[in-house]
Order: structure tokens, then sequence, then C-alpha cells
């Protein structure tokens, strides 16, 4: 039997914010410790220890993290709505980056855009016409299997979890940084 914690997402095309949300719980956990299931099923959804992005369910306290429901799932200091990497981050964020200081930092550097990309919430505004940022959505959105491929949405995403969890460990080093710059200034 295995001691792995089970992370339960949706199937299917993937999304900035719950690739976050899986690579944020396999740092805190150690992602060796984690198996990651990319599911609609809800028998396999009730059966994980963590659950993000498919459910219905927001329940914090018992680690399900489903922005996706009727209810008011809250928002961020600045009105941006939170989507399943937020709802994670404010859970486990001060944990993983240190401190309240640190993990502001990361959640408005990092978090507070990926939210706001998934919840349909501009954060910019053209000045040319259809000339847009290349935002890190777009650089994940690139990897998504296109009709002539053969590996599936589920498989890039496993793919890219390595990557993500990467950015979001780079993210808190430099906010750990920024935070210790800005205490001996």
């Amino acid at each position: 039997m295995s001691n792995k914690k089970i992370i339960a997402t949706h199937s299917g095309k993937y999304h900035t914010d719950d690739l976050f949300a899986v690579a944020t719980l396999q740092v805190l956990l150690g992602h060796e410790n984690t198996k990651v299931i990319r599911t609609r099923d809800p028998k396999e959804i009730k059966e994980a220890d963590y659950v993000v992005d498919v459910g219905g369910i927001l329940d914090p306290d018992n680690n399900m993290f489903d922005h996706h429901q009727s209810d008011d799932t809250g928002s961020h200091e600045n009105g941006i709505p939170y989507a399943s990497f937020g709802l994670v981050w404010k859970k486990f964020g001060q944990k993983l980056a240190g401190s309240v200081r640190e993990a502001k930092v990361v959640d408005e550097k990092l978090v507070q855009p990926i939210d706001a990309n998934d919840n349909g919430y501009s954060l910019y505004t053209l000045t040319k016409e259809k000339t847009y940022p290349y935002t890190l959505q777009a650089m994940l959105s690139s990897f998504m299997p296109t009709f002539d491929e053969t590996k599936s949405h589920d498989e890039v995403f496993q793919e890219l979890l390595p990557i993500v969890r990467k950015i979001l460990e780079r993210e808190i080093f430099l906010a750990k940084l920024y935070v210790k710059g800005e205490d001996y200034v």
C-alpha cells in the first residue's frame, strides 16, 4: 500500500491555476510523496486527500479547493476573485514561503495574476489591436496538444508539473530575498 497523498484535479484541458495549485501541494508535501490524478469521477475525487479545481466543493479544512460553484469563493484584498491556486496558496502559502510577508510577495507577483486570468479578470489594457503580452498562461497553454499530436492533455499536465514547481520554488526564493533586502534597507 502506498503512503502517497492523492491530489485530484480535473481531466481534459488544463489551466494555469490547476497546474500551480497542484504544484503548490507537491512542494508542500514533496512531489515524490504525491500521486496526481486527473479525473471528473466523483468516487475518485472523494477518495483523494486534496482536491483542486474539480468537485464543486470549497472546503479548505478538508483540503477541497474548487472555485467553480455558485457560492462566492471570495477575493484577494484587491478584489481579484480566487481561483484554485489562490485558494491553495491562501491556506498553505505562509507555511511554504516562511512568513506572511514572503507569502504576500508571491501572492502579488504570481498567484493573483494567475487567479485573475482564470476568472477572466483583465489586468491590462491593450494599446495595439490584437497585440497581447506573452504571459505565463500563454506559455503553458502553448504545450496543449493539437489535433496533429498524440499526447493527451493529462500527459502534458504531468510533464509541465516539474517546470511549474521550479517556477514556484524560484518565486518563493526570490520573495525571501526581497523581504531580506527590505529588512536590510
